[in-house]
């Protein structure tokens, strides 16, 4: 029987799994932010960063081997996350106080969960448009690609054109005529990128 080693835990082997699906399987969390239920692994914000024999590998790149030692906690993983979430922070623009996702944004999440402050008053870009019933503000996009990959995998419409995954050139994002409106690239974005234009700011949080 093949078995693979997470933090100190040897356990059997199951065909197919990524690392970052074993470590969730036997509990152990990795943050991730481009990942999301349904759509294949893109590697593209290199978020869930783990050791792997001494190597610090992207976990949902990684298909998981015979005898792999993997290391979710240790001092240089963790470092690596936290230089990681940091830079993507520095990208973001935005003023949480004025944004529709901030009770539900992934990014102020994912921050946490690493270690690193995140708070934005930074609303210099005012990039916002209205496009139908979504709003979109290209100041808060983090580039994970998870709209396009929800409508392309998940929808399989393809109605999406972003200006940071298209070679031509674009002010916004655009949506084809093929577009259902179904709002399901607001539901995946984890900023503030796009949102629903009528969505009122949360009031409370409740679990259902």
């Amino acid at each position: 029987m093949h078995t693979i080693t997470v933090n100190g835990v040897t356990v059997p082997l199951e065909t197919g799994e990524s690392v970052l699906e074993l470590c969730r399987r036997l509990g152990f969390s990795v943050p991730t932010l481009c990942h999301y239920p349904h759509l294949k692994p893109t590697v593209r914000c290199k978020v869930c960063l783990v050791e792997l024999d001494g190597r610090i590998i992207p976990a949902c790149g990684f298909p998981a081997q015979p005898g792999m030692r993997v290391e979710t906690e240790s001092p240089r993983a963790v470092a690596a996350r936290r230089k990681r979430v940091t830079a993507i922070l520095r990208r973001h623009r935005g003023d949480c106080s004025t944004c529709r996702q901030f009770e539900f944004c992934g990014l102020l999440s994912l921050a946490e969960q690493v270690g690193v402050p995140a708070r934005f008053t930074d609303d210099r870009g005012n990039r916002v448009v209205q496009s139908g019933a979504l709003l979109i503000d290209l100041d808060k996009c983090v580039a994970c690609g998870r709209c396009l990959q929800v409508c392309r995998e998940v929808r399989m419409v393809d109605a999406l054109r972003h200006p940071k995954f298209c070679d031509t050139p674009l002010d916004t994002v655009e949506f084809s005529p093929h577009c259902e409106n179904c709002g399901q690239c607001a539901v995946a974005c984890p900023t503030g990128a796009i949102v629903e234009a009528f969505r009122s700011p949360a009031q409370r949080r409740v679990k259902s």
